[in-house]
Protein backbone atom coordinates (compact mmCIF):
# COMPACT_ATOMS: atom_id res chain seq x y z
CA UNK A 1 0.00 0.00 0.00
CA UNK A 2 3.13 2.63 0.77
CA UNK A 3 4.49 1.86 -2.77
CA UNK A 4 1.31 2.09 -4.28
CA UNK A 5 0.80 6.01 -2.65
CA UNK A 6 4.21 6.53 -2.95
CA UNK A 7 4.47 5.82 -6.73
CA UNK A 8 0.79 8.12 -7.27
CA UNK A 9 3.11 11.18 -5.39
CA UNK A 10 5.90 10.63 -7.88
CA UNK A 11 3.87 11.14 -10.93
CA UNK A 12 2.11 14.37 -9.90
CA UNK A 13 2.77 17.73 -8.29
CA UNK A 14 5.03 20.38 -9.16
CA UNK A 15 7.89 20.33 -11.77
CA UNK A 16 11.05 21.61 -11.23
CA UNK A 17 11.83 24.91 -12.17
CA UNK A 18 14.49 25.18 -15.33
CA UNK A 19 17.52 26.73 -14.36
CA UNK A 20 16.33 29.38 -17.31
CA UNK A 21 13.33 30.12 -15.54
CA UNK A 22 15.03 30.39 -11.88
CA UNK A 23 17.76 32.86 -12.98
CA UNK A 24 15.02 35.02 -14.38
CA UNK A 25 12.98 35.11 -11.81
CA UNK A 26 15.56 35.75 -9.28
CA UNK A 27 17.33 38.46 -11.16
CA UNK A 28 13.68 40.29 -11.72
CA UNK A 29 12.66 40.02 -8.25
CA UNK A 30 16.21 41.54 -7.32
CA UNK A 31 15.47 44.64 -9.28
CA UNK A 32 11.75 45.55 -7.94
CA UNK A 33 11.63 48.70 -6.40
CA UNK A 34 9.05 49.54 -3.78
CA UNK A 35 6.47 52.11 -4.25
CA UNK A 36 5.63 54.72 -1.64
CA UNK A 37 2.52 54.56 -0.26
CA UNK A 38 2.01 51.12 -2.38
CA UNK A 39 1.82 47.78 -0.11
CA UNK A 40 0.58 45.08 -3.31
CA UNK A 41 2.60 46.03 -6.02
CA UNK A 42 6.44 46.97 -6.64
CA UNK A 43 8.02 49.33 -9.90
CA UNK A 44 10.30 47.98 -12.46
CA UNK A 45 12.70 50.00 -14.77
CA UNK A 46 12.06 49.74 -18.31
CA UNK A 47 15.60 49.33 -18.36
CA UNK A 48 15.46 45.77 -16.79
CA UNK A 49 11.79 44.99 -18.27
CA UNK A 50 11.58 41.32 -19.27
CA UNK A 51 10.97 40.90 -22.62
CA UNK A 52 8.21 39.11 -24.63
CA UNK A 53 9.65 35.75 -24.37
CA UNK A 54 10.37 36.27 -20.75
CA UNK A 55 7.43 37.22 -19.93
CA UNK A 56 5.59 34.50 -21.50
CA UNK A 57 8.15 32.19 -19.55
CA UNK A 58 7.24 33.58 -16.68
CA UNK A 59 3.41 33.62 -17.34
CA UNK A 60 3.48 29.77 -18.07
CA UNK A 61 5.44 29.14 -14.78
CA UNK A 62 2.88 30.75 -13.28
CA UNK A 63 0.36 28.87 -14.59
CA UNK A 64 1.75 25.64 -13.92
CA UNK A 65 2.10 26.35 -10.20
CA UNK A 66 -1.32 27.60 -10.12
CA UNK A 67 -2.86 24.48 -11.43
CA UNK A 68 -1.11 22.37 -8.81
CA UNK A 69 -1.60 24.49 -6.01
CA UNK A 70 -4.88 23.88 -6.76
CA UNK A 71 -7.22 22.94 -3.54
CA UNK A 72 -7.83 18.85 -3.88
CA UNK A 73 -11.52 16.86 -3.77
CA UNK A 74 -12.42 15.34 -0.88
CA UNK A 75 -12.56 11.71 -2.32
CA UNK A 76 -8.55 12.15 -2.17
CA UNK A 77 -8.30 13.38 1.21
CA UNK A 78 -10.62 10.12 2.36
CA UNK A 79 -8.36 7.82 -0.09
CA UNK A 80 -5.35 9.04 1.25
CA UNK A 81 -6.69 9.33 5.04
CA UNK A 82 -8.20 5.61 4.85
CA UNK A 83 -5.42 4.04 3.94
CA UNK A 84 -3.08 5.44 6.76
CA UNK A 85 -5.99 4.59 9.45
CA UNK A 86 -6.17 0.96 7.74
CA UNK A 87 -3.06 0.33 8.79
CA UNK A 88 -1.64 2.35 11.58
CA UNK A 89 -3.70 2.47 15.49
CA UNK A 90 -7.15 4.31 15.62
CA UNK A 91 -9.13 5.07 18.62
CA UNK A 92 -12.25 2.74 19.13
CA UNK A 93 -15.06 5.03 18.82
CA UNK A 94 -18.78 5.33 17.94
CA UNK A 95 -20.59 6.23 14.44
CA UNK A 96 -20.95 9.73 15.50
CA UNK A 97 -17.40 10.21 16.37
CA UNK A 98 -16.21 8.60 13.11
CA UNK A 99 -18.67 10.99 11.20
CA UNK A 100 -17.44 14.59 13.10
CA UNK A 101 -13.72 13.00 12.27
CA UNK A 102 -14.29 12.44 9.21
CA UNK A 103 -15.45 16.17 8.80
CA UNK A 104 -12.39 17.13 10.35
CA UNK A 105 -10.03 15.63 7.81
CA UNK A 106 -12.31 16.80 4.83
CA UNK A 107 -12.22 20.69 6.24
CA UNK A 108 -8.99 20.75 7.26
CA UNK A 109 -7.04 19.17 4.25
CA UNK A 110 -9.05 19.91 1.39
CA UNK A 111 -7.67 23.10 0.85
CA UNK A 112 -4.04 21.84 -0.06
CA UNK A 113 -3.05 20.29 -3.89
CA UNK A 114 -4.10 16.33 -4.04
CA UNK A 115 -0.17 15.81 -4.43
CA UNK A 116 0.62 17.15 -1.28
CA UNK A 117 -2.01 15.32 1.01
CA UNK A 118 -0.94 12.34 -1.20
CA UNK A 119 2.90 13.42 -0.14
CA UNK A 120 2.16 14.14 3.46
CA UNK A 121 -0.01 10.60 4.43
CA UNK A 122 2.98 8.69 2.39
CA UNK A 123 5.67 10.04 4.77
CA UNK A 124 3.49 9.35 7.51
CA UNK A 125 2.78 5.40 6.13
CA UNK A 126 6.76 5.53 5.64
CA UNK A 127 7.44 6.90 9.35
CA UNK A 128 8.85 9.65 8.12
CA UNK A 129 6.53 11.67 10.30
CA UNK A 130 5.21 10.63 13.22
CA UNK A 131 6.23 7.74 15.43
CA UNK A 132 4.96 5.44 12.95
CA UNK A 133 2.02 3.62 15.28
CA UNK A 134 -0.57 5.83 15.18
CA UNK A 135 -2.33 7.44 13.02
CA UNK A 136 -1.82 11.33 12.26
CA UNK A 137 -4.87 13.95 13.30
CA UNK A 138 -5.64 16.64 10.37
CA UNK A 139 -3.58 19.03 11.93
CA UNK A 140 -0.40 16.97 11.87
CA UNK A 141 -0.93 16.52 8.08
CA UNK A 142 -1.44 19.57 7.42
CA UNK A 143 1.59 21.01 9.14
CA UNK A 144 3.17 18.68 6.63
CA UNK A 145 1.40 19.36 3.37
CA UNK A 146 2.28 23.24 4.49
CA UNK A 147 5.78 22.35 4.40
CA UNK A 148 5.68 20.67 1.20
CA UNK A 149 3.88 23.50 -0.78
CA UNK A 150 5.94 26.47 0.76
CA UNK A 151 8.69 26.67 -2.14
CA UNK A 152 6.23 27.00 -4.32
CA UNK A 153 4.33 29.79 -2.94
CA UNK A 154 7.03 31.65 -2.67
CA UNK A 155 8.27 31.13 -6.03
CA UNK A 156 4.61 32.33 -7.41
CA UNK A 157 4.66 34.79 -5.13
CA UNK A 158 8.37 36.25 -7.30
CA UNK A 159 6.55 35.23 -10.38
CA UNK A 160 3.06 37.36 -9.30
CA UNK A 161 6.00 40.44 -7.74
CA UNK A 162 7.62 40.56 -11.21
CA UNK A 163 4.63 40.29 -13.44
CA UNK A 164 2.29 42.79 -11.85
CA UNK A 165 5.39 45.35 -11.36
CA UNK A 166 4.67 49.37 -12.45
CA UNK A 167 7.00 49.89 -15.16
CA UNK A 168 8.35 53.39 -15.20
CA UNK A 169 11.41 54.89 -17.26
CA UNK A 170 13.80 56.44 -15.74
CA UNK A 171 14.30 59.91 -15.99
CA UNK A 172 17.55 61.15 -18.73
CA UNK A 173 20.59 62.86 -17.20
CA UNK A 174 19.33 66.41 -18.46
CA UNK A 175 16.40 66.01 -16.38
CA UNK A 176 17.91 65.20 -13.23
CA UNK A 177 20.51 68.24 -13.88
CA UNK A 178 17.55 70.27 -14.51
CA UNK A 179 15.75 69.06 -10.88
CA UNK A 180 19.03 69.50 -9.48
CA UNK A 181 18.86 73.05 -10.84
CA UNK A 182 15.86 74.26 -9.50
CA UNK A 183 15.80 72.54 -6.35
CA UNK A 184 19.14 74.48 -5.98
CA UNK A 185 16.59 77.77 -7.31
CA UNK A 186 13.85 76.93 -4.25
CA UNK A 187 17.10 76.07 -1.25
CA UNK A 188 18.55 79.67 -2.06
CA UNK A 189 15.17 81.27 -2.47
CA UNK A 190 14.02 80.16 1.07
CA UNK A 191 17.03 81.13 2.54
CA UNK A 192 17.31 84.66 1.36
CA UNK A 193 13.57 84.83 2.40
CA UNK A 194 14.82 83.18 5.87
CA UNK A 195 17.54 86.00 5.87
CA UNK A 196 14.81 88.82 5.30
CA UNK A 197 12.85 87.62 7.87
CA UNK A 198 15.21 87.57 10.65
CA UNK A 199 16.76 91.28 9.37
CA UNK A 200 12.94 92.55 9.56
CA UNK A 201 12.81 90.48 13.43
CA UNK A 202 15.82 92.54 14.48
CA UNK A 203 14.81 95.34 13.54
CA UNK A 204 11.49 95.17 14.99
CA UNK A 205 13.09 93.78 18.30
CA UNK A 206 15.39 97.36 18.24
CA UNK A 207 12.69 99.61 18.13
CA UNK A 208 10.62 97.83 21.07
CA UNK A 209 13.58 97.96 23.00
CA UNK A 210 14.08 101.37 22.57
CA UNK A 211 10.43 102.14 23.15
CA UNK A 212 10.78 100.22 26.12
CA UNK A 213 13.71 102.29 27.36
CA UNK A 214 12.20 105.77 25.84
CA UNK A 215 9.10 104.46 28.39
CA UNK A 216 11.29 103.99 31.47
CA UNK A 217 13.53 107.37 31.46
CA UNK A 218 10.10 109.29 31.27
CA UNK A 219 9.08 107.14 33.82
CA UNK A 220 11.87 108.13 35.86
CA UNK A 221 11.36 111.63 35.23
CA UNK A 222 8.33 111.93 36.37
CA UNK A 223 9.28 109.83 39.56
CA UNK A 224 12.05 112.33 40.29
CA UNK A 225 10.01 115.70 39.39
CA UNK A 226 7.07 114.25 41.58
CA UNK A 227 9.83 113.26 44.50
CA UNK A 228 11.17 117.54 43.96
CA UNK A 229 7.99 118.39 44.23
CA UNK A 230 7.11 116.77 47.82
CA UNK A 231 9.96 117.96 49.23
CA UNK A 232 9.19 121.63 48.30
CA UNK A 233 5.71 120.99 49.83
Amino acid sequence: MTTALSTVTQTRGIVPVSRAVADLTSRLHNKLEPIPGEWRRCALSAAAEPSAEERQALVERRQHLDEQLQPCDGATVLRSVGLLRSVMAVPNVDEETRKLQKAAFLMTLTKYPAWAVEAACAQFLEAAQGEGIHAPKPGEIATVCRRLIAEAQYERAKINAVLDAEIYVPPTDEERAEVSRRFAEIVAELSEASAGNRTREAGTAHADRLQALSTLREAEAKAKSQEIEGVKA
